[in-house]
Formats: structure tokens, sequence, C-alpha cells
């Protein structure tokens, strides 16, 4: 992925914060059928997603439902109280982008954190009962308060900020090119402002 490049290249903090593109989904998700061809998933746009992934070395696996996502965002904040959450954020987006699987299954989600080390019946456990619901729900306020409203949404702050002030907002899937312009300008801009 573009940002595991970009942090190997430069001094940078990331991290991954949950977003629900389509909240109120239905546990079973949404077939492709009732999505393609509406808003802004046109044919056109579903190849050029493809061909944008292809670009960045993901072959993306044409799917049968868009999986409801909730479960897998509250296995993430499972995983990142056990320090495992590169682990399972890479998994997940192996699963979802490369092998179709539904993320929104509690047995996939079981599966692939047992594969990253966590313990899959605790896991399966706590998203039967919603321990990460209101984390989840926080995060995700958090971001609908910044006013982003799409994935991927990336934030970049200068070294030292407190991260609550004004970083530059970046939207959507970009070349890599791109993140790494930003990332020299947050940078140059650290180093010129007096401390």
């Amino acid at each position: 992925m573009r940002v595991e490049q970009l942090r190997e290249e430069f001094p940078l903090d990331v991290e991954w914060r949950p977003f629900e593109l389509r909240p109120g989904a239905p546990p079973e998700g949404i077939p492709m059928e009732r999505v393609v061809g509406r808003g802004r998933y046109t044919a056109q746009y579903l190849s050029h997603l493809a061909d944008a992934a292809a670009r960045a070395g993901i072959r993306m696996r044409p799917r049968a439902i868009l999986p409801n996502s909730r479960p897998a965002l509250e296995a993430a904040e499972f995983a990142r109280e056990a320090g495992r959450f590169d682990a399972l954020h890479r998994a997940l987006f192996r699963a979802y982008f490369e092998e179709g699987a539904d993320i929104g299954d509690e047995e996939v989600l079981a599966h692939l954190g047992g594969e990253c080390g966590l313990d899959p019946d605790e896991l399966a456990a706590s998203l039967r009962e919603r321990r990460y619901e209101a984390l989840v729900d926080e995060k995700v306020r958090w971001a609908y308060e910044r006013n982003l409203g799409g994935v991927p949404a990336f934030i970049f702050y200068p070294p030292g900020s407190s991260k609550e002030g004004d970083g530059f907002v970046m939207v959507g899937a970009q070349e890599y090119d791109v993140f790494k312009d930003i990332a020299v300008r947050i940078l140059r801009r650290s180093e010129e402002e007096p401390s």
C-alpha cells in the first residue's frame, strides 16, 4: 500500500481510523446489482478503480455483494487493543480487495484474526457482544465532524503537531507521487517554522 511505502521513506506516524461509507447496511451486505450503475458506481468508475488498483499492485476481484464493513471496523479496534492492528489491517485489505471476502462475516473475521495472531474465539465474542461499537461510533463521528466523506481520506500533520490543528486533507486514492509531494511539503514547512 502507498501509505506503507511512504512510511518507509519519511518519518511519519500513521493512524488508521474507521469510516463507514454505508452506515446501516444490512448485515448480509448489499448485492452488487443494486449498487452498480447507481451514483458513482458506474461501470466506467469501477473499471477506473480496478485499473488504479492494478497500477498499485492490487488485483481486485469482482464481488457479488458489497459487505457491511461495520464488523470489520470493530474487529480492527479489537486488534488495535491487542497490538495487532497493522497485521489485521493488511489481512482485511487483502481479503476484501484481492480475495473478494465478506469482511462483514464473523467467521471470516475470526479466521483472519487467527492468521494475525489474535484469539479467533475472543475476536468473535467481541463482535457478538459489540464491545467496540461505541469506540467505532466515536471515531466515525470524528471523521464526519471534519467533513471527511470518502475513503480513503488522509490528513497530513506536521511532525510534533497536536493533530487537532489544520492538517492537509486528501480524499481518494492517489498515485504515490502525490503522497510523496505532500509529505515533502509538510516536512519542509515544519522545518521552516520557528520552534
